[in-house]
């Protein structure tokens, strides 16, 4: 294999490990909602999303370990392993998008139509 195949997968895993760790502990979206979203909801959005971060960490230290267990001549069975791993949190993380995106309709639709609060002019 060449050399630059294994510099694109380890770059992809870093930045989907990155990615994840940023979502999973830096991600300000959910905390921003809390003032226009009941509490119940905004904390099931914010564990979605700390779940959904560590699925990213899991499919960045997969694609390594994918990559490197089906390099030899003859991969065994097991190599199949992190490649079904992917898939299926691949998957998941689709259905926690979804899941993500109806929370924000609701959202949406609980304050449509409502007059918006004054502008808030503290400095």
């Amino acid at each position: 294999m060449a050399w630059y195949s294994d510099l694109i997968i380890f770059l992809f895993a870093g930045l989907c490990v990155g990615a994840g760790y940023m979502y999973m502990t830096h991600s300000p979206a959910a905390g921003a909602l809390a003032e226009f979203e009941a509490i119940r909801r905004n904390q099931i959005r914010a564990k979605l999303r700390r779940f959904g971060g560590a699925l990213m960490c899991i499919v960045g230290v997969c694609l390594i370990v994918g990559h490197v267990a089906t390099r030899g001549p003859r991969p065994s069975a097991w190599s199949l392993l992190p490649w079904i791993i992917i898939l299926l949190s691949v998957g998941v993380l689709m259905c926690l998008a979804l899941v993500d995106l109806r929370l924000t309709q609701q959202l949406r639709r609980d304050y449509r139509g409502k007059p918006s609060d004054p502008p808030d002019n503290k400095p």
